[in-house]
Parts: C-alpha cells; structure tokens; sequence
C-alpha cells in the first residue's frame, strides 16, 4: 500500500475510511468523508456492519475516547509500514464492547494529569484482539493508580498479543502504578502471549482456561495473580 504525501485535503479513494492520509482499507464510507482523528473515524456509520479503520503515519492527538461501541467486526489498524502513534490524557483511552473487534500496529502515549481511575484499553466483547500495540503511560509523580490495569478484557477468546507495556510511575513504596492486563470473569479461554511489560505488576486473572505464555515482565510485583 502506498500513500501520498498529507496535503490537508480530505480526499477518499473508492470505498474507505482513512486518517489522515488516504490509505486503502476495506470500509465503505456512506457519508464520502475521511478524518483526521480516529475517534472520528469510528463512529462512521458503514462500520455498523463492521469494517476496518486504517490509520496512516502521523502523530495523533486525540482529544475523545475512541469509542468503537457496540458494533461486531471493527477493526483499527496502521497502514502497511506505518507506525502511528497517539498521543491523549483523556481516560479510558479506548472502548469497544462488540464481538471481534480487533486493534493492530498502534502506538499510544498516555500522559497523567491525574489518577487513572479506570482501565485504559476495554475490550469487554468476544474474540476481542490487541495485536502488536505499544502503550506507554507517564504517570511520575505518584498518581494512585492501584487496581486499573492498561487492558481490561470481559469476553471470551480473546487475545493480546505481541504488545509493550510501559508504565513509568513512581516507586516509591506506596504499591501504586498500573498492571497490565484484567483478564475478567468474562475472559474465558484468552490468550495473552509474546508480550513485553515494564510495569507496577503483570495479570490479574479473574476467568476460567486462561493461558499466559511467552511473556516478559519486569515488574515489582506479581507476573500473574488472581
């Protein structure tokens, strides 16, 4: 896949949903329109079939959750050799609650101007995926972030796979700092594999037939807990 240099337009090339540059992916866009940020881009009305949101090169500010709601099948992806990245402070960071909603190849900064008070990735729907992310959290200055974890998961089958997870928080005795994943009473028969983890602890596990695997944490804490 190639893609022309940003010129500020807002351009589509048949059938798909870009941001920002136009970059093929295989959405259909009713409305005719491409975005700038991500969190436009879900709530297009063709992805209430399902769809995917390619998401070219480029630094992305993100002032809104990216909600991808209830819809099955939505798909956020970078571009073939991309490697966006955004960048936000507004919590949760993103939510999906349908089936096979999937999330590839992103890179999310995560800066505190408070306590995190909530999971910062919700994946609560069935065969969820988080596939080669990188989410890093400055959190120095002691923000109490005890008991929210950068990933919640809630349905079944799901994954998270080929991730890094930093969490540059203070140690200073106090336990806090984020853990990486809550696989929930839900997320029966989830994978969680092949990640890397510099965090406060590792997986709190809460459901049945989880398999935690080929993982490396460098925490202060538990790897794996319930």
């Amino acid at each position: 896949i190639e893609a022309d240099a940003y010129d500020g337009s807002n351009d589509v090339q048949g059938n798909y949903i870009t941001a920002p540059l136009t970059v093929p992916g295989p959405v259909s866009v009713e409305d005719g329109s491409s975005y700038s940020q991500i969190s436009d881009a879900v709530n297009d009305g063709a992805l209430s079939d399902g769809g995917t949101v390619t998401v070219a090169d480029g630094y992305y500010d993100e002032k809104n959750t990216i909600a991808v709601g209830a819809n099955d099948g939505v798909t956020i992806q970078a571009a073939q050799g991309a490697s966006p990245v955004v960048s936000t402070n507004t919590k949760p960071i993103l939510t999906a609650s349908g089936n096979n909603a999937s999330v590839q190849g992103l890179g999310f900064e995560y800066a505190l101007d408070s306590s995190v008070d909530t999971h910062l990735v919700q994946l609560t729907g069935d065969d969820a995926s988080l596939d080669s992310n990188s989410i890093s959290v400055d959190s120095t200055g002691g923000n109490n972030e005890l008991g929210y974890a950068f990933v919640k998961l809630g349905g079944q089958d799901a994954e998270v796979l080929n991730n890094e997870f930093n969490d540059t928080y203070d140690d200073d005795g106090t336990g806090e700092g984020l853990y990486t994943v809550q696989a929930g009473g839900g997320a029966d028969g989830s994978l969680i594999d092949d990640n890397t983890v510099n965090a406060m602890s590792g997986v709190y596990v809460a459901s049945k037939n989880l398999t935690v695997s080929n993982n490396e944490f460098y925490v202060n804490t538990s790897a794996v807990f319930t």
